[in-house]
């Protein structure tokens, strides 16, 4: 009983192991943890292989529509999509994203690509004479 109270005592005026949030400040984040998906609609092309690589279906892209929406509940931070892009518009954040009572669905709009021209075909320009090359005779000697 002794030795329990002595660990009362000692937890009560001791430092406390976790962190009060609100009061403390936030604690920096691990260089290489993993924390959030961020997204550059600059560079993207709307080719929907981060889509179409995401174990959890997080990511939904309309390509028609130029819109591409980042679904944070369903996101696992797996980093599929960061490795599959092939113009590295989505790059991963070692910050992690805040708790939220509401689903948060990140959309981004953007121009949608222009479907290519079609490719003309080749016309040889047509020539006013054509020259056949004369055959060759052998000659026996």
């Amino acid at each position: 009983m002794a030795k329990m109270f002595d660990l009362v005592i000692k937890n009560f005026f001791a430092k406390k192991p976790t962190r009060l949030f609100p009061v403390a400040p936030e604690r920096v984040a691990f260089p290489l943890s993993r924390g959030r998906i961020v997204f550059d609609e600059k560079t993207c092309i709307l080719c929907s292989i981060c889509a179409r690589r995401c174990p959890a279906d997080a990511i939904t892209v309309d390509r028609a529509a130029g819109k591409w929406e980042l679904d944070a509940f369903r996101c696992i931070i797996c980093g599929e999509c960061v490795t599959a892009c092939p113009k590295k518009s989505i790059t991963m954040s070692n910050e992690r994203r805040h708790g939220s009572e509401t689903q948060v669905i990140e959309t981004f709009m953007m121009e949608p690509p222009k479907p290519p021209a079609p490719k003309q075909p080749v016309v040889k320009p047509a020539t006013t004479a054509e020259v056949t090359p004369a055959p060759i005779e052998k000659s026996n000697i």
